[in-house]
């Protein structure tokens, strides 16, 4: 056939898609990779010459499948002696699922019997399979119906150049670097004369791949000799030795005119690794490689350019704190000794990225292997450098307000005093009445102190997190702050809690999921209890602490409803839903978000809740939870996971980067209820929650989909959220029998 597909890492298609078009071929952008159309010719070029492929395929044949037969009447319609010798070797690898195929390992099995039949009837003989060294390499894949099959033309996957025997302990993939140096931006500047550099280069691989690029080096030249499209019975020798020729004369010319590209590293072993990769990549004399530690190399001069470097990273809470220094000296070192440059930064940890003290002008998700991470892109000057001081101590409050000794004595701080005074008397009594440890105290009572304040009764302390509601613009800035500091003064004093435990961040208008982002260099953990279990929060890292107060009484509700029951929980963030649904005794609970940050999180406060217990099953999915539903809900009914109660709690809106779209709650409920509709199992309750001020469900797309409504919103306002309960709105819905 003449359609092939180009495979490759998440966030690498349309740049893959720009390569292939470079290469003079039609494409079409696929979910996992690039479709192309050309045969053999295409196919051969993309080989040799894809710096971001993973696999290159040519599709042999497609169509729907409802049963055994029709996959058979597909595969024996290949002239299969066209690829492979009677007497050759084959492998296949099988992806998906079909309702004839119980697993890959059976799917593999089927295909290889109707294609040593076509042999039999054919030619009276049959090839045989060998895993370790074939002659045609198979990819099918089956989905909804569908089943294709595919040559994998290379036989091996195209990251592995070959000059990389050896490498560290957390490696780049070479597609991906070859990514992250297109994606910012190198092949201009290696065109133009510019410095290529790695401050922690590791065992090499973004300079290889960024000299390869500068010097026009087609990354499957290295294999050309050893290739697996060289096995197949239809291999065009004289279409391949042109292009591999052509490829030898550019890569000859390209090597004579190398910009600089300097890698430096602390670990010696692995930078002789990186020694050795670029001798074996014809790359001796190319790269200059130094042993030295960060902030212990210079710029002597050298020619402005690109700075690349993946960093390392945590993989527990708690890891990354370890690695703060390293990521606070690279930004120091790099706006220092690279004033004006272009840097690109790649990190598996969202919340290192924030510790280089520079704000990134471009933010790309990119996946390495099983790992997501994110390009930070940005220009080394002065207005990068990002300052994020959102953690006040109430002890400084005297030196920012000059002249106002007195201020706690000031009449509104009293009257503020008095307010917070009368809430903590009644609201204490009914915290410890309840046995409840984290509750709002005040929230914004009185207009002119636009404050919410809560406080924890943690394990290791007492602490108050003191949210101030940003000012319209009517509002005076300073008037403003005057009150906030007049609020702040007295608050030690009246809530009896010291002054270093208190902690402040502003609450404005967030776009898309900023809510969720890193806000401070300082994390301060503590873990605090909740009915039957303890959750961990993060006083001062991100806007909120971990723990949605106000959803405290659903929480608890929901536990009620779990036991026996296989429960789903979308847009998890950090899981206390889940966790209090597992220690209910649920027979299993299925936790679904976007954020690698908040699973690590829930599941660090499911396994510090002693879950799972014996035979339950917890379920962690990082996904975005629109594609993971419509995912589900598109499955043949008989294979759909059917829930006995969901909770969904979306957020209002978020355009993240990681996500292929937007979500809007109120454009978007109907589909989703619709979604999960499709997974709820017979008599089982679906809970819908939303904190969108002026959200209308509707009630008419409800009716016509079979729901029955009842309104849960009174019964999940806590007693601290009473004097402002329109803060969200709950509903549980059932489906109609």
């Amino acid at each position: 056939m003449d359609k092939g597909l180009a495979s490759c890492s998440r966030g690498l298609a349309p740049l893959l898609a720009d390569e292939l078009r470079s290469l003079g071929l039609e494409v079409k952008e696929a979910p996992h990779g690039v479709w192309f159309w050309g045969g053999l010719a295409a196919a051969y070029k993309a080989v040799l010459w894809s710096r971001l492929a993973s696999r290159i395929m040519l599709v042999l044949t497609e169509g729907e499948v409802l049963e055994a037969s029709d996959m058979q009447a597909l595969v024996q319609a290949v002239s299969w002696t066209h690829w492979l010798k009677p007497t050759g070797r084959l492998e296949i690898e099988f992806h998906g699922k079909l309702p004839f195929i119980r697993n890959t390992q059976f799917g593999e099995q089927k295909v290889k019997d109707y294609i040593v039949d076509w042999y039999r009837e054919h030619t009276g003989t049959r090839p045989s399979v060998d895993t370790e060294m074939p002659d045609l390499r198979l990819q099918a894949w089956a989905d909804h119906g569908r089943f294709s099959l595919a040559v994998d033309m290379s036989g091996y996957g195209l990251h592995a150049r070959g000059y990389r025997l050896e490498a560290g302990a957390a490696p780049m993939r070479e597609t991906l670097a070859a990514g992250l140096l297109i994606k910012a931006g190198w092949p201009a500047i290696a065109q133009n004369g510019g410095t290529l550099l790695d401050p922690m280069c590791g065992s090499g691989t973004l300079l290889i791949e960024g000299a390869w690029i500068a010097a026009d080096i087609a990354p499957g030249l290295m294999k050309a000799d050893s290739v697996g499209l060289r096995r197949h019975a239809c291999f065009d020798a004289a279409l391949w030795s042109e292009l591999v020729l052509d490829a030898r004369q550019r890569r000859e010319q390209g090597l004579k005119q190398l910009p600089k590209l300097i890698g430096f590293d602390l670990n010696q072993w692995v930078l002789q690794k990186a020694v050795d990769n670029a001798r074996r990549a014809g790359l001796v004399d190319g790269i200059h490689f130094e042993a030295l530690p960060l902030g212990k190399w210079q710029n002597p001069g050298w020619p402005k350019g690109l700075v690349v470097t993946n960093p390392p990273y945590g993989e527990r809470l708690g890891d990354e704190l370890s690695l703060k220094p390293v990521y606070q000296l690279l930004g120091k070192t790099l706006l220092a000794e690279c004033p004006d440059w272009q840097a690109a930064i790649y990190t598996s940890n969202e919340t290192l990225g924030h510790w280089l003290g520079l704000r990134a002008e471009k933010i790309h998700a990119f996946a390495n292997g099983p790992l997501e991470g994110k390009l930070l892109r940005l220009t080394l000057h002065e207005q990068a450098i990002k300052v994020t001081p959102i953690t006040i101590g109430l002890n400084l409050v005297a030196e920012v307000v000059e002249g106002r000794a007195n201020l706690a004595q000031s009449e509104g701080a009293q009257m503020f005093a008095n307010r917070l005074r009368k809430n903590l008397k009644q609201l204490s009594k009914q915290a410890q009445k309840e046995g409840v440890y984290a509750y709002r105290v005040y929230d914004a009572d009185m207009p002119e102190y636009a404050f919410a304040i809560d406080i924890y009764h943690a394990e290791k302390n007492d602490w108050v997190q003191v949210q101030e509601y940003a000012p319209p613009r009517s509002v005076d800035e300073k008037a403003a702050r005057r009150r906030l500091f007049e609020g702040m003064s007295v608050l030690p004093e009246v809530l009896n809690i010291p002054a270093e435990n208190f902690h402040f961040k502003r609450r404005q208008v967030q776009k898309g999921d900023q809510q969720y982002e890193v806000q401070s260099n300082q994390h301060t953990y503590d873990w605090v209890r909740e009915g039957d279990c303890h959750f961990l929060v993060d006083l001062t890292g991100y806007l909120d602490t971990g723990l949605f107060l106000d959803h405290r009484p659903i929480r608890l509700w929901l536990a009620g409803q779990a036991k026996g029951k296989h429960c789903l929980n979308l847009f998890c963030y950090t899981g206390s839903a889940s966790v209090h649904m597992a220690k209910a005794g649920a027979a299993s609970v299925t936790s679904v978000d976007l954020s690698k940050t908040y699973l690590g999180w829930a599941q660090e406060n499911a396994e510090d809740n002693g879950l799972p217990y014996v035979d339950q099953k917890l379920y962690w999915e990082r996904d975005d939870v629109l594609d993971w539903l419509n995912a589900m809900a598109s499955l043949p009914k008989h294979a759909r996971p059917q829930y006995d109660l969901i909770f969904c709690d979306p957020p209002s809106f978020s355009n993240s980067k990681k996500m292929a779209g937007t979500l809007d709650v109120q454009r978007d409920h109907v589909k989703m209820i619709a979604d999960m509709g499709m997974l709820l199992a017979p008599g089982g309750r679906l809970v819908f929650s939303t904190n969108l001020r002026g959200f209308k469900l509707n009630t008419e797309a409800m009716d016509e989909m079979g729901w029955q409504i009842t309104d849960l919103t009174k019964l999940s306002i806590g007693f601290d959220f009473a004097r402002n309960p329109k803060i969200h709105q709950v509903w549980g819905l059932q489906i109609l029998v």
